[in-house]
């Protein structure tokens, strides 16, 4: 069959190998009608991949939590390569930027954990506040800018506990005893002053405003103290060479890693990942599930 005058001049102008490019198209964000203005939305997933062409990027989905727009799936779409005038650098910085607006810091996302940090974001599932705008031109995707985190995720309160040292816990709820031990002071004066009125009224000896038999109990307590003092400075250290389970940055799943340093004052450590030799420095004690390193 014949090709038409048509066919024939449009692949003169574009040409077959230029083609690739409609078959190629990728529609990432789909359809979201939602008008200009901010919007309250929980985050519903952090994905990562590759597109068609092999172009390695991170998407964030939001869903709109409350308003008439309630359900509507706003999407903001990071391509981790260079197109047009933005450079890979420039991408590289838009990314860190959202990141950190989703309450996680730069220094936090190694190139080998960028999966962790987004399965992690897709877990917790943070409330956040973005700022939509569409396009003038309907075929370009709205602008979509994620203004901060409303409510902080479950994983960064508890990355905080964790990276206190025990020590400091204990000496913490150390602080709030003394109160109680008060009162055996307390009693002492009542023993003291009950025999007072006895002497007058009785004429009972003097001795019996000797000191009251309980006296000791304070010696007992005091090497109760003592012992508690021992207890809460004995801290389990690690062992250069040992084995353990732990999440280096306080969030995503916990890895096998090998302590290679030990630094008693800090009381950290650092560890080396067993899966690819990645190192990560000034890893709390307490981060390391010690329970099962091997003695």
């Amino acid at each position: 069959m014949a090709k038409s005058d048509f066919t024939n001049r449009i692949l003169k102008q574009i040409g077959q190998k230029n083609w690739k490019h409609f078959k190629e198209a990728d529609d990432v964000f789909g359809a979201v009608d939602l008008p200009d203005g901010v919007y309250e939305c929980r985050l519903q997933a952090a994905r990562y991949g590759f597109t068609k062409d092999d172009k390695p990027y991170v998407a964030f989905q939001f869903i709109v939590t409350d308003g008439p727009n309630k359900g509507q799936k706003p999407r903001k779409f990071h391509g981790l390569h260079e197109q047009g005038k933005r450079t890979l650098d420039d991408a590289l910085k838009y990314l860190s930027i959202d990141f950190q607006r989703l309450g996680i810091q730069p220094e936090d996302v190694d190139i080998h954990l960028l999966e962790d940090v987004c399965n992690g974001l897709s877990e917790d599932k943070p409330m956040v506040k973005i700022l939509f705008q569409n396009s003038e031109n309907p075929n370009w995707a709205p602008d979509v800018a994620i203004k901060g985190v409303i409510d902080a995720p479950a994983w960064e309160k508890d990355a905080k506990e964790d990276a206190k040292p025990k020590r400091q816990r204990k000496q913490k709820a150390k602080a709030e005893e003394p109160e109680e031990e008060e009162e055996p002071e307390e009693e002492a004066e009542e023993e003291e002053e009950a025999p007072a009125p006895v002497k007058k009224k009785r004429g009972r000896p003097k001795k019996k405003a000797a000191k009251p038999d309980p006296e000791p109990e304070p010696e007992e307590e005091e090497e109760e103290e003592e012992d508690a003092e021992e207890d809460e400075d004995m801290i389990t250290i690690p062992d250069i060479g040992d084995i353990a389970e732990c999440a280096p940055t306080g969030r995503g799943p916990k890895m096998k890693v090998v302590v290679i340093e030990v630094d008693q004052e800090n009381e950290t450590c650092n560890v080396r990942r067993t899966k690819d030799k990645k190192v990560f420095e000034d890893v709390p004690f307490a981060r390391l599930d010690i329970d099962e390193i091997p003695f």
